[in-house]
C-alpha cells in the first residue's frame, strides 16, 4: 500500500534537514493546506527574529515537502 502526503521539513542556512516530529513521530498531514498551516503557527516567527536567521543559527522557514509512505508486509 502507498500513500502520498505531507510533511514539514527544517530548513537550516537555506539547506533542508530532518521531518519535524510531533510526539516523537515525523508530524505527516493528509494536506499540503494541513501541513502550511502547522508550519505557520509553529514557525512563523522565523521571519520576524534576524537574529535567529543570522549565523551561528541561520534558521529558515520549514518549508512543507511530499512524502510518500510505503507499507510493506515482512516475512517472519
Amino acid at each position: 500500500m502507498k500513500s502520498t502526503l505531507w510533511a514539514v521539513q527544517w530548513m537550516e542556512k537555506s539547506v533542508p534537514h530532518h521531518l519535524i516530529h510531533e510526539r516523537c513521530i515525523p508530524a505527516i498531514f493528509r494536506t499540503r493546506r494541513e501541513a502550511r498551516d502547522f508550519a505557520k503557527s509553529r514557525f512563523r516567527y522565523f521571519k520576524d527574529r534576524p537574529d535567529l536567521r543570522a549565523p551561528p543559527h541561520s534558521w529558515r522557514m520549514p518549508r512543507v515537502v511530499r512524502v510518500r509512505v510505503v507499507v510493506e508486509e515482512t516475512s517472519k
